[in-house]
């Protein structure tokens, strides 16, 4: 595979030192580098201004690693070598993401979530797909939950919905979806790469997001620049889903809110745009508000407001 393009895996991290480094050991494990028959990668991990020592703690291992591999340890060399970016303020998302574009020299940018792992490679898998068709400009491969690894999370059948911007599924349906490899709507951005040229013609990750939406905004991109959007079935990711963040906290709802509000401002025409507003701010708001009060939850429901608010 070395005469293929090469590939940048982009990471962010944010309080999670252990998740990542867990992520770029599974990397070393599984993904042989171009000697080996495989496809040459960069990762270059972003850590988003954590709290602790974080930074500190992913330099150490690192530097571990490579000495008990010089000294006869067990397992693969270290391979490739890992640039570590450190912000000084969490730049959210999309800030993170992009903070590592001006080093990346790869071919094809691989944005994936520190909170994953693999179990066997999948670059080659990927990069091929881009190389069989020119007009493939992104993709995301199958991503199952880490620890419950029989259940999928993502199988390419995410669309949103013209008014809720809801996730759906299309082929849910589908025969044997889960192993299909297709043109789909939408990425997942826990595991999603992109050509180059592709980004340096639709632009960076847009960052008024913070959170959330991001990868629907550039899958939406990508499809207006007259590229198809794919779901690559042989390539499996696993996901520790909602560590970061958790899976309902004020933070999360916070900016759930603002991005689905700001993504409709984006990316759904009028008159269409008004109704999705409507719904938003009428039934959906109403619905949460009296659930959050109704069971005391005044954190959650002070997020709603703010995330309305767009602050």
């Amino acid at each position: 595979m070395s005469e293929h393009g090469m590939v940048s895996i982009i990471t962010v991290n944010y309080n999670g030192w252990r998740d990542t480094c867990a992520m770029i050991d599974s990397l070393w494990q599984h993904e042989p580098g171009p000697e080996a028959g495989g496809v040459a990668y960069e990762v270059i991990v972003v850590d988003n201004a954590s709290a602790g020592d974080d930074a500190d703690r992913i330099e150490t291992y690192l530097a571990e690693r490579r000495l008990n591999f010089s000294q006869g340890g067990q397992g693969h060399p270290p391979y490739p070598e890992v640039t570590l970016l450190r912000s000084d303020t969490n730049r959210g998302f999309a800030g993170g993401n992009n903070l590592a574009l001006p080093l990346a020299k790869g071919d094809y940018l691989f944005f994936l979530n520190n909170d994953t792992e693999i179990h066997a490679p999948v670059l080659p898998q990927m990069v091929e797909r881009f190389e069989s068709d020119s007009r493939i400009g992104a993709l995301s491969p199958l991503i199952r939950f880490a620890h419950t690894p029989d259940e999928v999370q993502y199988a390419g059948d995410w669309c949103l919905t013209p008014i809720t911007l809801r996730n759906r599924c299309p082929d849910a349906d589908l025969p044997n979806r889960h192993s299909v490899s297709r043109p789909v709507e939408v990425l997942h951005g826990a595991a999603m790469m992109l050509r180059r040229d592709v980004v340096e013609q639709i632009g960076p990750m847009y960052e008024g997001y913070f959170l959330f939406y991001e990868e629907f905004d550039w899958s939406y991109a990508v499809l207006r620049a007259g590229y198809q959007v794919w779901f690559e079935a042989s390539a499996v990711i696993y996901h520790k889903e909602g560590k970061i963040i958790g899976l309902r906290t004020p933070l999360r709802e916070r900016y759930l809110v603002r991005s689905r509000l700001r993504f409709a401002s984006r990316w759904v025409p009028w008159p269409q745009r008004l109704l999705t507003y409507l719904y938003l701010l009428g039934p959906v708001t109403l619905r949460n508000v009296l659930q959050y009060a109704l069971h005391g939850q005044w954190a959650l429901l002070k997020a709603t407001l703010q995330g309305i608010l767009c602050r």
